[in-house]
């Protein structure tokens, strides 16, 4: 629960606190369900969403939830790999790159 507390609050310091929230919060709720046994792959269709996205936080959120999950490695390997990527895009559109 940590992470997600710490996600949202870098979220609301970088201007993103209505972007990113909802995603913490979804998240926390997927991660109470897996815990309470009544979904043990919550949140893995919406990971498996977010990594198909050009948003590096939400890719990101993505291998977070693969890997919490467990059995997901590959996915979670493919979502680093497309955080890299997408971050790359990010710094090359705003001159850094």
């Amino acid at each position: 629960m940590r992470q997600y507390k710490a996600r949202a609050a870098k979220a609301a310091k970088a201007g993103h606190a209505n972007l990113r929230h909802p995603a913490g919060l979804i998240m926390a709720r997927d991660k109470i369900l897996r815990v309470l046994g009544r979904d043990p792959t919550a949140g893995l269709a919406q990971a498996r969403e977010w990594a198909k996205s050009d948003d590096p936080d939400a890719i990101q959120d993505a291998a977070v939830v693969f890997r919490d999950i467990g059995g997901h490695e590959g996915e979670a390997r493919a979502a680093d790999a497309a955080f890299r990527r997408a971050m790359a895009a990010q710094r090359a559109r705003q001159g850094n790159g």
